[in-house]
């Protein structure tokens, strides 16, 4: 495209097993809309692999999807997932067994901690074999000293082995989220509020997910959008009953 129009530039690309994925910037002035320059390039692909020994046949399918980045941030995002985008396969084809949503999945602290929840689960549940689990809730009302006392003391237990549980949802479990995720060999249970669909791991997340350091798990239907109080709560009550459950 930027050979034939200055106004176009591959800012980002990969190619995929089945599908190719482009980042482009289009300034003013490049003569027709993004759909007929990927139609043409589409086209002269084509043409380029039929002229390669076998390859005779339908190289693309008909359209293709685009989104459009409405400001810097959006488009750096783009650009990550882009760029990652190999890195993310190789992972799920290595690890499926890790990258797989588990329906029902069964645990004994999960049924102590919650009796008659359904659980589903991503990621390695071995992780709840695990004796030194801790609980994280950090209450809104925390100021800004107490956080960061206890998160310092979290940190010193993550150091020590303990394996972090939580929803991690108000800012202090958050901020406390990203500390001990940091740590060497930190591994990490996180309950989610919402349905297990509504997650999407991506960067570190997956690796963490591959290299058996994340379980993600939730016992809430996929219908169930966002965060509500009646649910975080009821994660740190699971979470604050996980370490003695099923023990």
């Amino acid at each position: 495209m930027a050979e034939e129009c200055p106004q176009i530039s591959l800012r980002e690309w990969a190619v995929m097993p089945d599908h190719f994925h482009g980042v482009v910037a289009m300034a003013p002035g490049s003569g027709h809309p993004l759909g007929w320059w990927v139609r043409r390039a589409k086209a002269r692909a084509t043409r380029a692999i039929h002229r390669l020994p076998g390859g005779a046949g339908q190289v693309f399918e008909e359209n293709f999807h685009d989104w459009v980045s409405l400001d810097a941030e959006m488009f750096g995002i783009f650009r990550e997932y882009t760029a990652a985008n190999p890195r993310r396969w190789q992972l799920r084809r290595e690890n499926a067994h890790l990258l797989r949503t588990v329906r029902a999945a069964a645990h004994p602290r999960l049924a102590a901690a919650a009796p008659g929840r359904k659980w589903d689960a991503l990621g390695d549940l071995a992780l709840l074999d695990y004796p030194l689990l801790l609980p994280i809730v950090v209450s809104r009302r925390a100021d800004a000293g107490e956080r960061a006392r206890v998160i310092a003391g979290w940190c010193e237990r993550v150091r020590g082995g303990a394996i972090p549980v939580g929803g991690f949802v108000s800012p202090g479990e958050k901020e406390a989220l990203r500390a001990l995720a940091a740590l060497p060999r930190a591994r990490v249970i996180r309950l989610l509020p919402f349905g297990l669909k509504d997650w999407k791991p991506h960067g570190r997340q997956l690796e963490n997910l591959a290299g058996s350091r994340l379980l993600v798990l939730s016992c809430f239907p996929e219908a169930v959008e966002g965060c509500n109080w009646e649910n975080c709560h009821f994660n740190n009550a699971v979470a604050a009953a996980l370490p003695g459950a099923g023990s």
